[in-house]
């Protein structure tokens, strides 16, 4: 479903959703990250294409005034960082995004936040250790790389299986291939397991691996 969606749109909508659970102590379900950045895809192709943007959903403000003001921070998030500017129809469609997405399941949101910004910054000083850094020649690999994180991150926090057996053999031919990045990626399950309590499956390693080896 976001084939088709620029990796700076998925990274920015993908931040947002987020902060504003961060903020708000509003617990969504991890679909949203899916739903609500391919509707407002949609919505913006809409708003280049010069299309009419008609929205008849009620206004449910007055009944869910927090998802209204995450509404408001979603806008201007992608106002601030891609320089959209979403029409004031959109509003209503965001906040019922968060509204059909919210769970009761108190996030020990907090903590939980904390920790999956700990799993990112992990990666990001072993890969600055290594004189890898966001530049323009590379962002849409180190952007692939931080969406690949965000899916990890949900995928620890929903309790959800590795999707990829691996095999010895590809085990050992990636080392062989990419020893270098292989190096970092042992590096990063060290730190995580000691810092943060997180095992690494080997398919997770094979996943790092590969990104990593794009920066290199």
């Amino acid at each position: 479903m976001l084939s088709n969606v620029p990796l700076d749109f998925v990274t920015t909508s993908y931040d947002l959703i987020d902060q504003v659970q961060a903020k708000y102590h509003f617990a969504a379900e991890p679909y949203i990250y899916v739903t609500l950045t391919t509707h407002l895809f949609g919505a913006y192709q809409r708003l280049i294409n010069g299309d009419d943007d008609v929205n008849y959903l009620p206004d449910l403000s007055d009944n869910y005034p927090v998802a209204y003001q995450i509404a408001d921070d979603v806008i201007k998030g992608f106002r601030n960082s891609l320089d959209i500017s979403f029409p004031e129809s959109e509003h209503k469609s965001i906040a019922l995004h968060f509204i059909n997405a919210h769970t009761s399941g108190s996030v020990e949101e907090e903590k939980s936040q904390t920790e999956n910004e700990e799993i990112i910054k992990v990666v990001q000083n072993e890969l600055e250790r290594n004189g890898i850094y966001r530049t323009q020649k590379n962002a849409n690999d180190y952007d692939r790389l931080l969406v690949h994180l965000k899916y990890f991150i949900n995928r620890l926090n929903n309790h959800e299986p590795d999707s990829l057996p691996v095999s010895k053999g590809m085990i050992g031919e990636i080392e062989a291939s990419y020893s270098k990045a292989w190096r970092m990626v042992q590096r990063i399950k060290e730190l995580m397991q000691e810092k943060l309590e997180i095992k690494l499956s080997l398919s997770e390693q094979t996943y790092l691996t590969i990104h990593i080896q794009r920066l290199i």
